[in-house]
């Protein structure tokens, strides 16, 4: 307290007060300086504002100090009143609020303050602690909902739950602090385990979040992977009766591959403007440098590459998901991601795996292997990728031999079904590593094993033959042996009373009279039989009234960017005639119309919607 005689001697206006204030709070007289301030501002109305303000300000911090949030509330709200962005009322406000658990309205202040003054360390410090103030409240809120009862039944407020922690890893605090919860992950794994069959969003929702956790860490997409095990993402993938949930589950492996094998964004939006560059100055883009993984982040990438090879041919998988895993896989082990893993796909008997999946390819094949449309497609481009990936020519042998040996093996059984496999094989090497495909059809005993099939009356091999034939036909110098001893099947075979037959063969025969381009020497057809079938061919795919399937052979539109490459590599581009273009259809059909061809058009119209 203030003695007599200290009291007789101060100066009694306003600023005097003021300033015996100040020296008492100097003393760590708190209260004292408390009561000063409050005489000062109770000596009169008339005060200066700038006076008013010091004071008020003064005894909140004094209010704070003797641990009275709630007074120091109302003096810096009462000073940014009168003077909204105060540095010293902003940061005692957001004190008093902390002290008083209101944690958003602490934030609020350190956050304007912030701003106003960026290079304050201690707002800095008081912003950092609002911030993990607020991380912890809303995380404490957040583990509690997710832990009870009541997400158990409510898919709703489940999945809006998991979101909402989604939200908050965003912030970094935020992440470690949800990752560092006890017992959250195991949580968020339950939830995901029993929803693979019931509820695709809940997992979804689980599998984004799992992923949000383990961002920017290889540590923890570590120990996430090992909660998780090989035999655990074996077990999750044969569960999985969505196409949702397959692709979720694969998204969150991708996403812990590469954060353990360190590709993070940053790596790969740098390899993206690298690859953006060397296109633009005409060069071609160089793959990353190989990344060096420590033996053990190595062993989990190497065992789950593995697991996920093998559950490729697993016959328990659904159709989608197989199509999910070959496309991880394609992402995953392509140089270009620098994993490289080709030589181990090589080792662990990758390509006989894969060539098992592209057996599956037709019905009445492996039928109970489940595939879709794509699977081929997936499986090829797979292989392909591998093959582009081989460094040296020993690897690129064992690659062909693997291949040969695989097809040889099938065609040379004794049972039909073995055939019709090796015909799906070689058609997807064929749209994969077109090269190994050639080699293998040129090998002794192949092309005529595949001309064998197509002549033995039986659709399903027929059909296969021939668009094998179809796909092994490209260019003159792939396309001379064929030519030779395709020739007269597909002639045959082109009077088929078959559709799915007869359209194969054309393709194949138009294909086979253009592959020598203008080289009048090396003619498969006489002059005139490729227009002669190509009009048959157009005529055939144009019927609205053929199957689907049929159709599909029909011309595609050509990308002129893909015109431009073709041009620059020399390769033959074709032309359309130029009846066929716009401006000449436009005057056929103005010349009918005033020739007053207009009722006999929309008569045959009528008659044509009625026949279909």
């Amino acid at each position: 307290m203030v003695s007599p005689s200290d009291a007789d001697l101060r100066d009694e206006s306003p600023a005097g007060l003021k300033a015996a204030g100040n020296e008492e709070f100097q003393r760590g007289n708190f209260q004292s300086a408390l009561d000063i301030y409050s005489r000062a501002l109770e000596s009169g109305s008339d005060l200066p504002a700038d006076l008013s303000i010091a004071l008020l300000s003064n005894r909140a911090q004094c209010a704070l100090k003797l641990g009275q949030p709630e007074s120091a509330l109302t003096d810096c709200s009462a000073v940014l009143e009168r003077r909204p962005n105060d540095p010293k009322a902003l940061f005692r406000r957001a004190l008093a609020y902390e002290a008083t658990d209101k944690l958003a309205d602490a934030y609020k202040d350190a956050s304007q303050l912030f701003k106003q003054d960026p290079g304050n360390k201690a707002v800095a410090l008081e912003k950092r602690r609002e911030e993990v103030g607020t991380t912890e409240a809303k995380t404490r809120s957040m583990l509690s909902l997710i832990c009870s009862d009541e997400i158990e039944t409510d898919e709703e407020k489940r999945v809006q739950c998991l979101n909402n922690m989604t939200a908050l890893c965003r912030q970094p605090a935020c992440r470690l602090a949800l990752w560092d919860s006890p017992g959250l992950v195991p949580r968020v794994l339950q939830l995901a385990t029993k929803s693979v069959n019931s509820s695709p969003n809940t997992f979804e929702a689980a599998a984004r979040l799992l992923s949000n956790l383990t961002k920017d860490s290889a540590e923890r997409s570590r120990l996430l992977l090992d909660t998780i095990s090989v035999q655990g993402v074996h077990r999750l993938l044969v569960l999985s009766e969505s196409d949702t949930i397959s692709r979720s589950l694969l998204m969150l492996l991708k996403s812990l591959v590469w954060e353990m094998a360190g590709i993070g964004e940053k790596r790969r939006s740098k390899a993206e403007e690298d690859r953006r560059k060397s296109l633009a100055m005409g060069m071609v883009a160089k793959p990353l440098p190989q990344l060096l993984l420590s033996d053990e982040i190595a062993q989990r990438i190497d065992a789950l590459l593995r697991e996920l090879l093998q559950a490729s041919h697993s016959n328990r998988l659904q159709a989608f998901t197989r199509d999910s895993v070959l496309e991880l896989l394609v992402m995953l082990i392509n140089k270009k991601e620098s994993l490289a893993w080709y030589k181990q796909f090589l080792d662990c008997g990758g390509i006989e795996t894969i060539l098992n999946v592209t057996c599956a390819f037709h019905k009445g094949s492996h039928e109970h292997l489940r595939v879709t449309e794509d699977t081929r497609r997936h499986a090829s481009l797979l292989l392909a990728r591998v093959y582009d990936d081989l460094t040296s020519d020993q690897m690129r042998q064992t690659f062909r031999e693997a291949a040969c040996t695989f097809v040889m093996d099938l065609l040379t059984d004794k049972f039909f079904d073995s055939k019709i496999e090796a015909l799906n094989a070689l058609g997807a090497l064929l749209e994969g590593p077109h090269e190994i495909a050639q080699s293998i059809i040129g090998s002794e005993g192949i092309l005529e094993g595949v001309l064998l099939l197509a002549q033995s009356g039986i659709e399903l091999h027929q059909r296969l033959a021939l668009e094998t034939l179809v796909l092994a036909i490209s260019k003159k110098a792939k396309a001379d042996s064929v030519l030779r001893s395709a020739m007269p099947v597909l002639q045959q075979l082109y009077t088929s009373g078959k559709d799915s037959i007869k359209v194969r063969a054309l393709v194949g025969l138009c294909k086979l009279g253009t592959a020598s381009g203008s080289d009048s020497s090396c003619r498969g057809l006489a002059d005139g039989s490729n227009v002669v079938l190509a009009k048959s061919c157009r005529r055939f795919l144009a019927n609205p009234d053929k199957d689907l399937d049929l159709r599909r052979y029909d011309k595609q539109d050509i990308m002129p960017e893909m015109v431009e490459l073709a041009k620059f590599a020399k390769h033959h581009v074709p032309k359309e005639h130029e009846k066929d273009g716009h401006a000449w259809v436009e005057g056929r059909i103005n010349r009918l119309v005033k020739a007053g061809m207009l009722p006999a058009l929309v008569q045959l119209a009528s008659v044509s919607d009625k026949a279909m």
